[in-house]
């Protein structure tokens, strides 16, 4: 735990990303060294004092708790660096000052280039079969999965999906599937934009879009694909590529569905891999 007396001009280092190194700039409040305590060097308590920092990555960060800068395990007071002087502060301040005002400027931008994108969907001549959010209809998932379908009639006429709408405690999803017809990606290609974002695996937590598109035609937290193949279209396939019934088998599942058994039969050059590839990425 750093039990100096935190001045302005001190070197701050922390390693988040939107961090990095750091220098004091003001403080606020009376410090109190003696009452702050780190637990596991993660949960702070005491001190009296708020630290503001201004980074060298052109950000601020104010109000930072005097005992969370003391001894947390994400906080380093550099000592060994010399202090930052009156003019050094001023030119990282208006650093700071400039990138602020450049990403105001961008947010405005991207929230009158939204704004102009969200008219123009609502008079769109090609979307007018599409179903809008209003005040009057505010479901976005119901609205979203009624133009799912209609997307996909309009666009696969001679197949049949499911679409299927549910709420769970974190969100709400849509399920497409069907039988043969279009591959995976043709029809990714139009339920992708209904979904709201994305999850991320290294952060750890959802990141919601920000797009006109679902403001004016609905969107779900998650969309799910699944194509399945019949036994009539992998035998097919598998007749085409030449291959007979004991190179590649095709087993019938529930309700006929097509399948392979090819995990037991090495790697993707074998005659299975090569059936089951070839007919998921063609359409039938």
């Amino acid at each position: 735990m750093f039990t100096e007396r935190i001045e302005i001009g001190l070197r701050i280092y922390n390693p988040l990303p939107y961090c990095g190194r750091g220098v004091v700039f003001a403080i606020h409040g009376e410090q109190d060294q003696a009452s702050c305590q780190i637990m596991k060097g993660v949960i702070s308590s005491g001190g009296r004092a708020m630290i503001d920092v201004v980074w060298e990555a052109g950000r601020e960060s104010r109000g930072i708790p005097e005992s969370l800068l003391r001894g947390s395990v994400q906080w380093k007071v550099e000592t060994e660096r010399p202090r930052a002087d009156g003019d050094e502060i001023a030119n990282l301040r208006e650093a700071a000052r400039r990138r602020e005002s450049k990403e105001k400027q961008a947010r405005e931008d991207r929230a009158s280039a939204k704004r102009a994108g969200i008219e123009r969907l609502r008079h769109a001549p090609e979307y007018a079969g599409l179903l809008q959010l209003s005040p009057e209809n505010r479901n976005s998932l119901t609205t979203a999965a009624k133009n799912i379908r209609a997307e996909l009639k309009r666009a696969f006429p001679g197949a049949c999906f499911k679409v299927r709408s549910d709420r769970f405690s974190g969100g709400d999803s849509i399920d497409v599937s069907w039988i043969d017809g279009p591959t995976f990606k043709q029809v990714e290609a139009i339920t992708s934009k209904y979904q709201d974002g994305h999850f991320d695996g290294m952060e750890d937590m959802y990141h919601h879009g920000d797009e006109a598109w679902n403001v004016v035609f609905g969107d779900a937290k998650y969309v799910h694909e699944q194509r399945r193949l019949s036994v009539s279209f992998l035998e097919s396939v598998r007749a085409e590529m030449g291959y007979s019934a004991e190179q590649v088998p095709v087993e019938s599942h529930n309700d006929g569905e097509g399948y392979i058994d090819s995990w037991s039969r090495g790697d993707n050059r074998n005659p299975c891999e090569q059936v089951q590839k070839a007919a998921s990425e063609r359409s039938a």
